[in-house]
Formats: C-alpha cells, sequence, structure tokens
C-alpha cells in the first residue's frame, strides 16, 4: 500500500507540467492515531542531516531570537489536532479570481494534498474577495493584498464544514500578516486548524506554460508543509 501510495505522489507531480484530466482518485482513509506513531531512526536519519549556517544578513533568525523546536517537543502539544472518523475531510478554498493556469494548479493542489494526507479532500467553491472587509485589503507597492490572519482566524474557522479536519485557502492575490509587514507566502493556525496560501510571489511574473511547472511543484511541496502545521 505505502509503495502504491508514493506511486501516485509521484504521478500527480509529473501531472504538474500536463494539463488536468477528468480523473476519479480514491485513497484509502487513513487514521493516524497519536498512541501508535513510531519515531524514525534518528540515528539513521542524522547522516542525512546538515546543520544550519550561522544566520546571514537578510535570514530570518538574523533578526529573530527563537528557540529551537524538537519533534518530540511539537508532538507533546496538546492543542494538536488528528483526523478522527468523524473529522477526516481536508477543505481546499479558492478566494478570488485564477488564470485557467492559475486554476490548474488549484486543482493538481488538491488532488496531491489528498494523495500525500491519504484523506479525502474537497475543493470548494470559490469564494470572492468581497468577503474580506476592505480595511484588511490594502495596495501596498503596486500590489494588491490580503491580510492573512483575518483569512485564518476570522474568514475560514465560519467555514470550516463539520466533517472538516483542516481548511486551507489558496489566492492568486499577494499576502500581508501585519500592516508592518511587506507581504508573506502563506499563514497557518493549528488551534484554528485554518491556513491560507498565496502563489503570487512563485512565478516571478504572470503564470503560463513556461514557469508553470516550476510554481506547481514549490506550492505542492510547501502547501503540505503548511497543512502540517493546522493538524498532525
Amino acid at each position: 500500500m505505502k509503495k502504491f501510495l508514493v506511486l501516485l505522489v509521484v504521478l500527480s507531480l509529473y501531472n504538474c507540467k500536463n494539463k488536468p484530466k477528468n480523473t476519479t482518485t480514491t485513497v484509502k482513509k487513513v487514521a493516524l492515531a497519536k498512541g501508535n506513531l513510531q519515531l524514525p531512526n534518528y540515528e539513521a536519519l542524522s547522516l542525512l542531516d546538515k546543520p544550519l549556517d550561522e544566520p546571514k544578513p537578510g535570514d530570518w533568525l538574523s533578526s529573530h531570537d527563537e528557540n529551537g523546536q524538537s519533534f518530540e517537543q511539537y508532538f507533546k502539544n496538546e492543542k494538536l489536532v488528528s483526523p478522527l472518523q468523524h473529522k477526516n475531510t481536508i477543505y481546499i478554498q479558492p478566494i478570488g479570481t485564477f488564470t485557467p493556469w492559475e486554476k490548474k494548479i488549484i486543482d493538481w493542489n488538491t488532488q496531491y494534498i489528498q494523495l500525500f494526507f491519504g484523506l479525502k479532500t474537497i475543493q470548494l467553491k470559490t469564494i470572492s474577495e468581497k468577503n474580506i472587509p476592505k480595511n484588511k485589503q490594502r495596495i501596498h507597492y503596486g500590489n494588491e493584498q490580503l491580510h492573512a490572519g483575518y483569512i485564518v482566524h476570522s474568514l475560514l474557522s465560519k467555514k470550516m464544514p463539520n466533517d472538516g479536519i483542516v481548511i486551507m485557502a489558496l489566492t492568486a492575490k499577494d499576502l500581508y500578516p501585519d500592516p508592518k509587514w511587506n507581504f508573506v507566502f502563506g499563514l497557518a493556525s493549528y488551534q484554528k486548524r485554518t491556513g491560507v496560501s498565496s502563489i503570487f510571489r512563485y512565478s516571478n511574473g504572470d503564470l503560463d506554460e513556461k514557469n508553470y511547472h516550476y510554481v506547481c511543484n514549490v506550492l505542492l511541496k510547501l502547501q503540505h508543509m503548511r497543512l502540517v502545521i493546522c493538524f498532525l
């Protein structure tokens, strides 16, 4: 079964450079219980580990003093949630308008998430940016931006279906978490089980057939990491 799921994930990544087809994928649901989780062999994995270099000017840690967190510390957090029998569906909430190329990325992202987590994943009907108050939007250096914090803490929490384990928004507009910040790629909350990602800064210009494959792969790799923040 594990080999089969790995094959499906590889096929999903390959399809980033191909036109999506109307296919239906059935994935066996996997329930993850904290008590049954077996930690990996860290001694063996350490051979692949590369220590972080000292922070350089411009790096996050060069201006933010943060304590490290081990996996054991993260795993002991009582506020983490796991898929349950009645809460086992991931929901993807598109926000705003999308070009045909951007819509393809959203569609493949939805399929990839289902394959990666082994949980039913549903893409909800796209909602308008008008759902976000004007005071939670801005023009910054010529870019239209949406307030990521409002989306995560206010908008999505009200749209969570009863069987949802997490709801993740996707938008083609730029995001900002705080008026003092220029932008943010995404934001998530494991307490709310909500998150948002933007594809705005991945394409370095308009998204088209030339950069579609690159943007699709970047989003797939980062999106599942952001979802991990929302639940375990």
